[in-house]
């Protein structure tokens, strides 16, 4: 895995496709409130901040991933335990957002197709993917990118030409003043997605360089791209179906991409609408499954991985069909619970516990440094 390099260019286009994956399939009303648009402006300040965290603990280790890093600071036990933890949790952010497109798909497009076939098509693939390594996963984000920025722009581009949007609907702005932006910002528009930015804590040691000024501009140039393209999708939306209406929504873009019927010739664009969501999504679950492999590998020290890219692919599609019974029980486990009992622990608290460590063990050895001078 360390022979495998990574361009900053790359790393940014990856951070981009990870932080749209599902947040345009699930993410956009962000309270269902017209104002979810400056929510997502909120959070991507938010989301900035955490990432400064990430950025500087890669500046004290550079290098060195996450991983690493916590034995180093808390010791092989400690360290040992936490690694475990950051596996379970990125295996389990990858089986919610298999969940999230298995039923996109089905409800959407296949309903009498079991959601056992979805998520196994969808696993398999991410299998494949994990198997060739970053480098590839990395290659085809440059040619991803395009055709995703292509269905993107030709679906909003229609919707103008179609008359849909009206933007008196993202009218009164602060109708329920900033307090009610904060509280969708903080700590649900957050961590979802920007936090999740966590994960790459793991794949920086696959830079090519390990400068952290570039790498703090690539990881905020992302957020800021990630955040402004959530923030212009959310108007766009509410503008189309109005932030009332968004609350019956399960899927509130693909319905207002299902809206376009230009001359009853350019209509039924929902698959397009479909594709455009699925690329994001693959290569959500993918990093995710990804950064599991490698932060195991860097705990247990195992050179050949051919046996944990299939058996950990394998925990987010178990783990997808039991976190809820039900879509709506989904959501509401991911949108209500999860952003404060495991997000919150493993993207902010650990790490600022981790820095916390850092000054500590610096503090420590300076002491001892001047002990020996003397």
């Amino acid at each position: 895995m360390s022979k495998e390099k990574i361009t900053f260019y790359q790393m940014f286009l990856l951070m981009v496709l990870f932080m749209l994956g599902s947040a345009v399939v699930v993410g956009l009303e962000m309270g269902t409130t017209q104002d979810a648009w400056l929510t997502r402006l909120v959070s991507t300040v938010f989301g900035s901040a955490f990432f400064l965290l990430y950025g500087y603990i890669f500046f004290k280790h550079p290098g060195k991933s996450l991983i690493t890093t916590m034995e180093e600071v808390f010791g092989k036990i400690i360290g040992k335990l936490l690694s475990i933890g950051y596996v379970g949790y990125f295996l389990y952010i990858a089986a919610r957002v298999t969940r999230d497109f298995t039923d996109l798909i089905i409800i959407e497009l296949m309903m009498n197709t079991p959601n056992y076939v979805i998520a196994i098509a969808i696993i398999i693939v991410v299998i494949y993917a994990c198997s060739l390594g970053i480098e590839v996963i990395a290659r085809t984000a440059q040619l991803a990118i395009v055709l995703w920025v292509g269905l993107g722009s030709l679906v909003i581009v229609f919707t103008f030409i179609d008359d849909l949007p009206d933007f008196s609907r993202l009218q009164p702005v602060l109708e329920e003043g900033w307090g009610r932006v904060f509280t969708n910002a903080f700590p649900v528009g957050t961590t979802f997605p920007f936090g999740e930015l966590v994960a790459f804590t793991v794949l920086f040691p696959f830079l090519k360089e390990f400068k952290t000024k570039k790498l703090l501009m690539t990881g905020l140039s992302a957020i800021v791209v990630s955040g402004v393209t959530l923030a212009g999708l959310s108007a766009l939306v509410i503008a189309i179906n109005a932030s009332e209406v968004m609350e019956n929504l399960a899927f509130p873009l693909l319905d207002a991409i299902k809206k376009i019927n230009i001359a009853d010739i350019i209509q039924r664009l929902d698959p397009i609408g479909i594709i455009f969501l699925v690329i994001g999504g693959f290569y959500k679950i993918t990093l995710f499954v990804y950064a599991a492999i490698v932060a195991l590998n860097q705990m247990l020290n195992i050179k050949k991985k051919i046996f944990m890219q299939g058996f950990l692919a394998i925990v987010p599609l178990v783990a997808s069909f039991y976190i809820a019974e039900d879509f709506i029980e989904h959501l509401y486990i991911g949108l209500e619970l999860v952003p404060y009992y495991l997000h919150l622990i493993f993207q902010l608290y650990i790490p600022l516990l981790l820095i916390v460590g850092i000054w500590i063990r610096s503090a420590f050895e300076k002491k001892s440094t001047k002990k020996k001078v003397s």
